[in-house]
């Protein structure tokens, strides 16, 4: 061993990803059933569904799964798009089936092509401490209280030494 943690092999990586999407989706169901049954305005709707898609990324850069990540960024910017079209130019005037399709594709290309302009140089900042190397013993030798808060799911900051 050169002191590398070991890639994920696949079995990991698809069950992290689907892990991470169905955590997803949970909670974008429990939010489009409530909001259905409170009749709240569409404005709302697509608002809260924004926020959802913020969350299911930080969960799933948080699990390490970067595909359903991938996705879910760019899927969200294309539902940030379509809010924006829908407020400007009518909810009838950019729904359908090519307009949404035309969206997710830009938004997941746009986070690719993106990754892609960044290179590996923000990898180290999405890192957290269960991706370091784990020394001999203790599987988990930065796990605390602290660290466990639901909260830091989104701390993209450098950990100190």
């Amino acid at each position: 061993m050169d002191g590398q943690p070991a890639a994920p092999g696949l079995w990991e990586a698809i069950t992290t990803n689907v892990l991470a999407f169905g955590l997803f989706f949970i909670v974008f169901a429990i939010l489009s059933r409530a909001s259905n049954s409170m009749g709240l305005p569409w404005q709302v709707e697509h608002f809260a569904e924004l926020l959802v898609h913020v969350l299911g990324v930080g969960i799933a850069l948080r699990l390490g799964a970067r595909t359903t990540a991938i996705g879910l960024a760019g899927i969200g910017i294309a539902q940030l798009a379509g809010f924006v079209m829908h407020i400007l130019f009518g909810i009838d005037a950019v729904q359908g089936g090519p307009v949404k399709l035309a969206l997710m594709f830009t938004g997941i290309l746009g986070v690719i092509l993106g990754r892609i302009a960044v290179g590996p140089t923000l990898l180290p900042r999405l890192r957290g401490p269960l991706d370091e190397p784990v020394p001999d013993g203790d599987p988990h030798p930065h796990a605390s209280a602290a660290e466990s808060d639901p909260r830091r799911l989104f701390n993209l900051r450098t950990r100190p030494g």
